[in-house]
């Protein structure tokens, strides 16, 4: 008889364990067979944006700006050569800008190739001096070496911010459309019966 209960009692146990755990077994089955409606919103599936820098271009503008000007001192202060240096250092690289759809980065390019240059010159006429001319009795400045030195230099650090740190275009990686061929650079390595092969994988 004392068998029959502890028989009863050991069958009993495991049947009430897995009546216990049944229904969450088979809840937890039927979630993870569920297709969930909308794909994941969250920032770490998104596709990271790129970078692209087209510095270069703005540095091409400034090249020939900073060509007219030094072709203007070497021309004993050409007023005209300055003219055209000035109009193309404050709107070549802003029409660069406007050309790649950055309206705020246009906007803030102009204002800092205005400022720079002027802050830079009114530095410089600081060590332009005033002389006398005892013997005729006249007087005048020096040739303002200094105040066009401080506007190239002025310049010169705008230019750099400007090329360096703000011509990039973001955007978003784009898909291949049309793809023929998709070739991995990782090697592969495949052991045969008589040897070991080497090659790439392919997808078409």
């Amino acid at each position: 008889m004392a068998f029959v209960y502890q028989f009863w009692i050991g069958v009993a146990i495991p049947a009430a364990v897995l009546f216990t755990l049944a229904p969450r077994v088979c809840a937890a089955s039927a979630a993870s067979e569920e297709t969930p409606d909308a794909p994941p919103t969250s920032s770490a599936d998104r596709a990271p944006e790129v970078r692209r820098w087209y510095g270069w271009q703005t540095f091409t503008t400034d090249g020939v700006a900073g060509a007219l000007f030094l072709g203007a001192i070497a021309a004993d202060y050409n007023s005209t050569l300055f003219g055209l240096s000035g109009v193309s250092f404050g709107l070549g690289t802003p029409a660069v800008h406007l050309a790649h759809g950055h309206w705020g980065v246009a906007i803030g390019s102009l204002g800092m190739r205005i400022l720079g240059p002027f802050v830079g010159a009114a530095i410089g006429a600081s060590g332009d001096v005033r002389y006398q001319d005892y013997a005729g009795g006249g007087g005048g400045d020096t040739s303002g070496k200094w105040t066009a030195i401080g506007a190239g230099i002025g310049g010169l650090v705008v230019s750099t911010i400007d090329g360096a740190l703000l011509a990039y275009d973001r955007e978003s990686p784009r898909p291949a459309r049309n793809q023929l061929l998709l070739a991995n650079s990782l090697p592969q390595v495949v052991v045969l019966r008589h040897g070991i092969g080497l090659g790439y994988s392919g997808q078409f």
